[in-house]
């Protein structure tokens, strides 16, 4: 994704529609429909919010490169795992209902998920390293 793509959509907050959706992305009608069918993303009212629109972004640019959404089957199976894992741990905190306790649960989901996108990013990023030499 082209860092201008990753700030257009940064600065979005409104959900957007279908065709919205594709051309902010750069996304064929296929593809915004191949990732609908494998629960890559999914729409609320017709419209796609801001992390729909991310994926439909990076899956654009992975197709450009030849990955098909069904290739990307992995992703999705790998983020539920580490949104399991992020839940035990916070289930204790989201338990006690306090207004206190969920604020600190979000914030500690928030730091698990930043911790994982860092560990996946650097597993990548050294094993293709790898391949250089």
């Amino acid at each position: 994704i082209s860092e201008q793509m990753t700030q257009d959509l940064a600065a979005r907050t409104r959900p957007v529609t279908k065709a919205e959706l594709q051309g902010l992305c750069g996304a064929s009608p296929e593809l915004v429909n191949d990732l609908l069918a494998f629960g890559m993303i999914a729409s609320e009212n017709e419209r796609f919010d801001e992390h729909a629109q991310k994926i439909a972004a990076a899956s654009a640019a992975l197709a450009a490169h030849g990955i098909e959404p069904r290739h990307l089957r992995a992703f999705r199976a790998a983020a539920d795992r580490e949104v399991g894992l992020v839940e035990r741990v916070v289930a204790p905190h989201m338990s006690r209902g306090d207004v206190a306790s969920r604020a600190r649960a979000a914030e500690t989901a928030r730091e698990i998920s930043d911790a994982c996108m860092a560990l996946h990013g650097a597993l990548v990023n050294g094993a293709i390293a790898k391949l250089d030499h």
